[in-house]
């Protein structure tokens, strides 16, 4: 709506977008699919821009980092230490503190769509 990135106010297109590729197990929940830890608000978790797929950020230390590899762990696709993407980093608050987000400085205000509204009942 706005076209504006909500965390910097800098412009923002679809092609700025990234899809990532989150997987799940078998109870639903978001987890790292090599160390298939679950994410929670504590974990450190990142995407590679090149493939899109999200990771804990102990799997790429440990496997990528570490040992100079520079291959998607997943789809074998190669990518640069600066495509990793950090999506949540519990160490780094302050990145979460969404008083500093441009769109909350500037009294935005996005509209929500809740999906099971706009979902009509087959009965009535």
């Amino acid at each position: 709506k706005y076209k504006r990135n909500p965390a910097t106010g800098d412009a923002l297109t679809m092609k700025d977008l990234l899809p990532l590729r989150w997987h799940k197990n078998s109870d639903g929940d978001f987890h790292c699919p090599i160390t298939f830890k679950v994410f929670t608000n504590h974990s450190h978790i990142v995407a590679i821009r090149t493939s899109g797929n999200v990771f804990s950020y102990d799997a790429i230390s440990e496997l990528n980092f570490k040992n100079k590899n520079w291959l998607d762990l997943l789809t074998g696709e190669a990518f640069k230490r600066s495509d990793v993407l950090t999506l949540q980093d519990p160490n780094k608050v302050e990145k979460r503190n969404i008083e500093t987000f441009a769109y909350v400085k500037e009294g935005l205000v996005a509209e929500v769509v809740d999906d099971k509204e706009t979902t009509t009942d087959a009965a009535t």
